[in-house]
């Protein structure tokens, strides 16, 4: 299913190949951005420096959907809970969203990308469609947003798909004064 997610974002046009230059905190296996770091440059949970990582990726053209997601959100207004989170998430995509690269360079875990055995596929693209295949696609209209990197990433990525802009509420979002990428 997720090498299928993949090929509908590839046939749409919206994947493409480019060099991902970033900041990554091993404690949270994450990358951060430099507003996100102390003063001094470290990671406030785990109190260390991230390294800097560049490597080749494959990158998913979130910009693409911007005004679309705006449009989504002005005829649902409902779409987001809990409801005064709403113009959180409105200002968020608003501000601009970037491509955001939607695989990993060299790594022996994960599913890879088709056609390049030096890719897996990042969780951006493969948790969403892990937690469908779970739950199905039927009903989803019922489901509403929770957090920003719901808004961003996956409502983008499934109008991209050919799936309607939906996402989960059962899935628990992390209180606003913590980390919010999972």
């Amino acid at each position: 299913m997720v090498k299928n997610f993949w090929g509908r974002l590839d046939a749409a046009g919206d994947i493409y190949s480019g060099t991902y230059e970033g900041l990554y905190c091993k404690g949270h296996e994450a990358f951060m951005k430099e507003d996100e770091l102390t003063a001094d440059g470290l990671c406030p949970d785990h109190k260390i420096a991230p390294e800097l990582v560049r490597e080749q990726n494959y990158f998913f053209r979130l910009s693409n959907y911007q005004q679309k997601l705006l449009d989504y959100y002005a005829a649902h207004g409902d779409f987001v809970a809990p409801s005064h989170r709403f113009n959180e998430v409105r200002a968020f995509v608003e501000e601009g969203l970037e491509d955001i690269s939607f695989s990993r360079e060299k790594k022996e875990w994960g599913i890879r990308v088709p056609n390049d055995p030096n890719q897996v596929i990042y969780v951006w693209a493969d948790a969403l469609v892990n937690y469908i295949s779970a739950v199905g696609m039927e009903g989803w209209e019922e489901h509403r947003l929770m957090c920003r990197p719901w808004a961003r990433t996956f409502c983008g990525s499934m109008p991209s798909s050919g799936r309607p802009c939906l996402c989960p509420r059962d899935f628990l979002c992390r209180d606003r004064s913590l980390r919010t990428d999972f």
